[in-house]
């Protein structure tokens, strides 16, 4: 995954599905449509923040953010059923 703050301009960073989260954060941002995508960056704790105009889109991303962190997971367990993964995926968050 890739984020670019201007129009045209090259990504400022790239980040590893695997080693994302996301929340939704709308108290946070003041918006009824924010996110939070938090990663590890040298070992701290980095976060971006983004809003959608509505919330259709806002649940399509976190909806894509999940099936891709998913499918990763997948192809690298192939054996692993929907459940265990989701389960690796847990504990990777929680670990």
């Amino acid at each position: 995954m890739s984020f670019i703050f201007q129009p045209k301009a090259e990504p400022k960073a790239s980040l590893r599905i695997d080693d994302t989260h996301m929340t939704l954060v709308p108290e946070k941002l003041k918006n009824p449509f924010g996110m939070q995508i938090m990663f590890d960056h040298d070992g701290h704790t980095r976060s971006i923040y983004v809003y959608a105009d509505n919330g259709k889109d806002l649940v399509d991303w976190y909806t894509c953010l999940r099936a891709a962190k998913l499918s990763r997971y997948q192809l690298a367990y192939p054996a692993a059923s929907v459940e265990e993964v989701r389960e690796m995926i847990k504990q990777k968050r929680n670990g």
